[in-house]
């Protein structure tokens, strides 16, 4: 079954190199569903994608002290919003920064990564595996379509005030990836 996803994806992702779509960093934003997106990520990245539907699960089955959730964002898209629990962390952090900040909270836990798509999340993630691992992570993922996914299927958000509904669009060029255009905000709501 991974087989055949990640098998889909490669030939979606080499149909848009032919035809001249493909564009393998998110700063070249295109007007593109998040599906595609979701497949670039997976066919990029060797971090486990965990879609919201199982993120909600793991958060009803593990101890909350069993699980890391990491927003992979910058601070003010985290003031916005972000998932219950999650810490923010700098994307461009280093692996050494990292588990200087971090590294105590690692050993024995899952640790979840996001961000508005997946991308500076799941490249967070990779870089920071081997460390991860060593430091006794028991497993590591990117959340599949990063808070953007978990907005559009209305899952829950908070931020500094508690409960929200609204979520930082990035970017006038990647807000279009947000299905309810009209709870984007860049502060806090």
């Amino acid at each position: 079954m991974i087989l055949t996803i990640h098998r889909t994806a490669y030939v979606l992702v080499m149909l848009q190199v032919f035809l001249g779509l493909a564009v393998f960093h998110p700063s070249a934003a295109q007007a593109q569903s998040l599906w595609v997106w979701q497949q670039r990520i997976a066919w990029q990245f060797a971090v486990d994608q965990l879609p919201p539907s199982e993120m909600d699960a793991m958060q009803a089955r593990l101890p909350a002290e069993q699980l890391l959730i990491l927003d992979v964002r910058e601070p003010d898209e985290f003031a916005v919003s972000h998932l219950q629990g999650a810490q923010q962390v700098d994307p461009a952090m280093s692996a050494e920064a990292f588990m200087q900040s971090y590294g105590e909270q690692v050993r024995g836990k899952t640790l979840v990564f996001y961000c508005s798509i997946g991308w500076r999340s799941s490249e967070l993630a990779e870089r920071l595996s081997p460390a991860l691992r060593s430091a006794g992570a028991v497993q590591i993922h990117n959340l599949r379509g990063g808070i953007f996914r978990w907005h559009n299927e209305q899952r829950p958000l908070v931020n500094a005030k508690g409960a929200t509904d609204w979520v930082h669009p990035y970017s006038p060029d990647w807000s279009g990836l947000v299905e309810r255009q009209a709870r984007t905000a860049y502060q806090p709501q």
